[in-house]
C-alpha cells in the first residue's frame, strides 16, 4: 500500500498543481483583458450568493447590476468568489465589462478584478507541483 501511495499521489498532485497554475494563469489573464479592453460603468451590487465549501467555509460571489455604454441594462454575476465579499449588497461599484459580451464583467477592485486571487492560485500551485515533483523524485 505504501508504495501505490508513493507512486499514485505524488503525480495526481504535481497535476492538481499545474491546475491551480492554469486557472490562476486565467484568472490574470481575464483580468488583465477586461482592464485593457473593457469598458468601465458604474453598478449597483444587487445581490451576494454564498458558496459554501466542504470544509465549513465559503465565498461571496456578487451579482451586480449597470448600464452599458449604449444603453443596455446588465445584471451579471462575477466570475470570482471571495471571502470577504468584495462589496456589499446595495453598495454602488465600478464594473469593467466586455463590450462584445458584457455578461463578462467583475466588480474592478483588487479583490473583485483577479488582481489578489490570479497570483495566489499560481503560487499555490507552484508549491503543490514544485513539492509533489520532490517527494516523486526521492520516491523514485
Amino acid at each position: 500500500m505504501e508504495n501505490v501511495v508513493g507512486h499514485v499521489l505524488p503525480p495526481v498532485f504535481v497535476l492538481a498543481g499545474l491546475g491551480f497554475v492554469a486557472f490562476g494563469a486565467y484568472v490574470i489573464r481575464t483580468g488583465r483583458r477586461l482592464r485593457r479592453y473593457g469598458r468601465g460603468a458604474p453598478g449597483t451590487v444587487v445581490r451576494l450568493r454564498w458558496e459554501s465549501n466542504d470544509h465549513g467555509g465559503g465565498r461571496f460571489y456578487p451579482t451586480f447590476r449597470f448600464r452599458t455604454e449604449d444603453g443596455r441594462e446588465i445584471e451579471a454575476e462575477s466570475d470570482l468568489g471571495a471571502n470577504p465579499a468584495p462589496a456589499r449588497e446595495g453598495q454602488r461599484v465600478t464594473v469593467v465589462y466586455d463590450p462584445a459580451r458584457p455578461q463578462r464583467a467583475r466588480i474592478d477592485s483588487m479583490l473583485g478584478g483577479g488582481a489578489v486571487h490570479g497570483p495566489l492560485f499560481v503560487a499555490f500551485g507552484v508549491v503543490v507541483t514544485l513539492v509533489a515533483a520532490a517527494v516523486l523524485l526521492v520516491v523514485t
